[in-house]
């Protein structure tokens, strides 16, 4: 007796390809819910597209507004050094000494 080869086996469906034969077969099943569910769906995918949205346009601004204020404070830095340089130099110049003039010594010796 010549035995009987078996059929070859039917790849296994994985979980997901399981699910969504599932689905579809509730899809035919009844159209309406199907419909409302994908409805449901779309407006649930579309609130959070929404809310990803605001949250990064949120986060660029806030870091739009951080460099701004970093710019600002390392002007007023730069400022506040070149004022302090400034007084360096003054404070570090000699005064030029005070030719005596006829009209000096008259001015002292009035006061």
């Amino acid at each position: 007796m010549a035995k009987k080869e078996q059929p070859a086996k039917k790849d296994k469906l994985t979980d997901s390809e399981k699910k969504k034969l599932k689905q579809q077969n509730k899809a035919k099943a009844n159209p309406k819910k199907s419909q409302e569910k994908q409805e449901k769906n779309q407006g649930r995918r579309d609130k959070r597209e929404a809310a990803e949205k605001s949250e990064k346009d949120f986060l660029d601004e806030r870091k739009a507004m951080q460099e701004k204020e970093k710019a600002e404070q390392e002007k007023r830095k730069k400022k506040e050094a070149d004022v302090r340089l400034e007084a360096k130099k003054k404070k570090e110049a000699k005064p030029e000494p005070v030719k005596l003039t006829e009209e000096n010594e008259t001015d002292s010796e009035s006061s």
